[in-house]
């Protein structure tokens, strides 16, 4: 399968990359061979990051998640946002909007 030159890549990849009792860590895996191997840029935002460092450290172990955070955040692509994606006011204001709908 050829592979696109830029992958948005989430949690759930990076863990399953680290955990080989994973469901998904084979493909996962195998994607991250094939990515480095034909230089795919992989893309990530903070908020991936720092879920993943988390993830790591409760699911697998500290070692594992500074392993991520040495190897693995430097090859990253970040991603920034601004505040109306990250949960700023007009992301309150939607939700607080469809929610008078619900109570």
């Amino acid at each position: 399968m050829a592979l696109p030159g830029r992958l948005f890549c989430d949690t759930s990849f990076f863990y399953a990359c680290f955990d080989q009792h994973d469901v998904n860590h084979e493909p996962a895996k195998q994607l991250s061979e094939d990515a480095a191997t034909v230089g795919v840029a992989l893309y990530v935002t903070w908020d991936i990051i720092s879920e993943t460092l988390t993830l790591l450290r409760y699911r697998r172990s500290y070692r594992e998640a500074l392993i991520f955070l040495a190897e693995v955040k430097p090859h990253l692509h970040i991603v920034n946002y601004g505040e109306t994606v990250s949960g700023g006011t007009a992301v309150t204001t939607n939700f607080l909007s469809a929610m008078r709908y619900h109570l």
